[in-house]
């Protein structure tokens, strides 16, 4: 009810505010001299107020004007009887909104920043970078690949997606161990396999984050998720990457995760999640300022063919826009 309307009818039983149906109470009126005032003032029947008073009371509630539902009714205004247990009300839930800010922290840097990446990642529709995997033999790395090897897989893939795009790379496996290796040779000694054109089969026995070129594992990028899980999306797990790497990052404990056996990877972590300046145009007159693109440039990167997004050679073969994740997969042999 505005200050320019009727006041002379109570807002709870609508009826006038004369002495013929009760006396008049003004829960809060309007003051013409704050300047921050609501500009308007709200009137009922003691009668009526006090009926509304004792029934939010009895529910437990800290009664408050029926139209301003943000307006505590002052104690004074509330029945002396009822006062106490008005007041008992108002402490209890002054202390749950206290319990609910405290409750209600921004959220850590490296989540905010997880999920701003994750939508970018999202809005490339999968056809640019996101996904760096280290495969390994006995240990030692043998090949490097990206989602972009495999055409179909995309942010929105299964680690099912993932298990079958890699064993589907028998041959590139084969190749990679070499062929003088000692399972190639013995492989190449059986002439049935000749004949059928047969090459080994092999079995990934452990996937796990991966900071390349190390093939270990590290506590601090520890998955939470399991991978024999095959329906957790690969959306997920980099997400979590990101999250990971970036409390390290961010974090600037390189101690965390330097060792004798990986006494560099805090730097080579920071390849991965930080950006860094990647190709400089200067001005070309007296109105261009010129400007820095910057990318995530990693010289552990696997090779990324040509396309529209990715012309190697301009920013280097090394390059992405995005910050990758990186599983490390161990194989063996069937």
């Amino acid at each position: 009810m505005t200050s320019t309307e009727d006041e002379n009818t109570c807002f709870i039983c609508w009826n006038p505010l004369t002495k013929e149906y009760g006396r008049k109470e003004i829960i809060h009126k309007y003051d013409k001299e704050n300047k921050s005032s609501e500009k308007w003032q709200h009137s009922c029947h003691d009668k009526c107020l006090n009926q509304w008073i004792n029934q939010c009371i009895t529910v437990g509630n800290y009664p408050k004007c029926p139209i301003c539902n943000d307006f505590k009714i002052p104690i004074n205004k509330i029945p002396k009887p009822l006062r106490e247990r008005a007041t008992e009300i108002l402490e209890e839930e002054e202390e749950v909104e206290e319990e609910i800010e405290e409750e209600v922290e921004e959220e850590p840097q490296e989540v905010i920043e997880a999920t701003r990446r994750l939508g970018v990642v999202r809005a490339w529709n999968s056809i640019a970078p996101f996904l760096g995997i280290l495969v390994c033999f006995n240990g030692v790395p043998i090949i490097k690949c990206s989602n972009i090897t495999f055409n179909y897989l995309s942010i929105n893939s299964s680690i099912r997606d993932l298990k079958a795009a890699l064993l589907s790379k028998n041959f590139d496996f084969y190749k990679s161990k070499g062929m003088l290796h000692f399972d190639n040779i013995a492989h190449n000694l059986n002439i049935k396999n000749w004949i059928n054109w047969k090459y080994p089969t092999f079995r990934l026995s452990e996937i796990h984050y991966g900071i390349p070129p190390y093939t270990c594992r590290f506590e601090q990028l520890n998955c939470t998720h399991d991978f024999n899980d095959d329906n957790i999306p690969l959306s997920e797990l980099y997400f979590e990457y990101q999250i990971k790497a970036g409390a390290i990052i961010l974090g600037g404990e390189p101690n965390l995760i330097n060792n004798e056996q990986t006494p560099n990877a805090y730097k080579r972590l920071e390849d991965i999640y930080l950006k860094k300046n990647i190709w400089h145009h200067g001005p070309t007159g007296p109105d261009d300022p010129g400007y820095i693109e910057r990318g995530y440039k990693n010289n552990e990167n696997p090779w990324f063919p040509d396309s529209k997004l990715y012309a190697n050679g301009h920013y280097g073969s090394n390059v992405t826009y995005d910050s990758l994740m990186w599983l490390t997969v161990h194989i063996d042999n069937m």
